[in-house]
């Protein structure tokens, strides 16, 4: 090789482990992150991981370059910036410099390919498969070409949105609180595992997000697991519903069994309350047995790098089981938006809209109180096609006005101290419980 190439040495085995050994207990602080696959950035570890890293090396000593290279200088400080860069340049193709040099066959190229495939499923399953292919003793055909980041995959009767760049909390309206609570809760914890592993802190296995209707539930995982950096599944009530009985326990389990493939990633269930239903409460044992297969879904889920997120209006007609430590152990409430957050929620949704100057949003935010996020994105809407309908150039402050003297608020005062009650109820009865070391190591 040419005395200015790279060349990529061996040095020690201080990061390898027995085949037999717990995939939990990966660590990616002080691997060169090019050589990392997707979900080993992300502390999920599998024999695939090993082999992508493989592949880097072969392409590495071949090309005196690491595939998919990018400037990440600027990132040294900031780790979830660094795995975002990374895993953005590996949206693109695989690039081969020249692949006459060597006498490289198409076997050869495949070969290296398929090791590196973005998808773990895609890549060689085993060391001894991997080696009959460079042997040419196993045909390798052209890999599928390489999923574009934020794209969305169809799974399980769900969608699985692969890890995207994308602004995360900072697209949230206020819930200030609520967020660093998230980020010291789960986020940090994922991020600085060993100090976290050394005072015996793990994330939990599941998250439960309750509160009034409207007050953007949905958006706020979607959002937070763009901060965590994970994949995002979202799971609907018909996704596991099924006329034959016990049906829906087998789409539960392959909900979660896809997830594992695709892990790290967050599964949200949305109308989780429909779904984990107190068994008292129900009339089949079709119904009870789906509650069952989701409680034990739950057990350990983390260590198979699944966080599952619930969100529900009615918390009470969960199954207790489903609440206890170990499975959706925390409980954020998510309210109604103050004064501060409807001020940003008007804003958000007119900055893209063509607006007369001087919008004054604080006294928007003052006549909407009690009104929740769906309320004011309504409202900004019907200014828009009021300004359309009479011609005007720009939505004003007074048509904004107008509008709002028309609307009232979608959920009471009674409704809204209801769940209230609930999560006064909720955080009267929370107590510190001994966590268990789980995955995302």
């Amino acid at each position: 090789m040419a005395s200015s190439m790279a060349v990529p040495k061996i040095i020690d085995f201080g990061y390898a482990r027995y085949q037999h050994q717990s995939v939990s207990s990966f660590m990616k602080e002080g691997l060169n992150p090019f050589y990392l696959a997707p979900e080993a950035l992300n502390g999920v570890y599998s024999i695939q991981s090993d082999l992508f890293s493989v592949g880097v090396m072969l392409y590495h000593l071949l090309y005196g370059i690491v595939p998919y290279h990018t400037d990440i200088s600027k990132y040294k400080t900031d780790r979830n910036a660094l795995v975002s860069a990374i895993l953005d340049a590996r949206r693109h193709p695989l690039k081969l410099p020249n692949t006459t040099m060597f006498e490289m066959d198409e076997q050869l190229l495949n070969t290296m390919a398929k090791a590196m495939a973005m998808d773990r499923a895609d890549r060689f399953q085993s060391a001894d498969e991997f080696i009959q292919a460079i042997n040419g003793e196993l045909k390798v055909e052209s890999p599928k070409p390489t999923v574009d980041n934020g794209a969305t995959k169809q799974v399980g009767g769900g969608n699985v949105l692969l890890p995207k760049q994308g602004n995360g909390f900072a697209d949230v309206a206020g819930m200030t609180a609520l967020k660093q609570q998230l980020q010291s809760d789960v986020i940090d914890v994922i991020r600085d595992h060993e100090r976290a592993k050394e005072l015996g802190i793990s994330i939990p296995n599941g998250l439960l997000f309750y509160g009034p209707p409207g007050c953007g539930k949905t958006f706020f995982a979607e959002k937070f697991a763009e901060e965590a950096g994970f994949n995002y599944q979202y799971v609907k009530c018909s996704d596991i519903a099924s006329p034959y009985i016990h049906g829906g326990q087998g789409k539960i389990a392959k909900i979660f069994d896809e997830a594992r493939q695709n892990a790290p990633t967050i599964l949200f269930f949305d109308e989780i309350d429909a779904m984990i239903k107190d068994r008292s409460k129900h009339n089949n044992v079709s119904e009870a047995g789906e509650v069952n297969e989701f409680l034990a879904q739950l057990n350990n889920c983390g260590e198979d790098g699944i966080l599952v997120i619930g969100a529900t209006n009615q918390p009470t007609e969960i199954d207790a089981a489903a609440l206890r430590a170990g499975r959706l152990e925390f409980k954020y409430y998510i309210p109604q938006p103050d004064k501060e957050t409807r001020a940003s929620i008007f804003e958000i949704n007119l900055s893209k809209r063509k607006c007369d100057f001087g919008i004054d949003y604080d006294k928007l935010a003052s006549l909407t109180e009690n009104y929740i996020s769906a309320d004011i994105k309504l409202i900004v809407d019907k200014a828009g096609r009021r300004t359309f309908r009479h011609k005007l150039d720009k939505i004003t402050q007074q048509v904004l006005e107008e509008v709002i003297a028309e609307s009232k608020p979608s959920i009471s005062m009674e409704m809204i101290k209801q769940h209230e009650a609930i999560r006064d109820q909720f955080q009267g009865i929370k107590t510190e419980q001994p966590r268990r070391k789980i995955g995302f190591n």
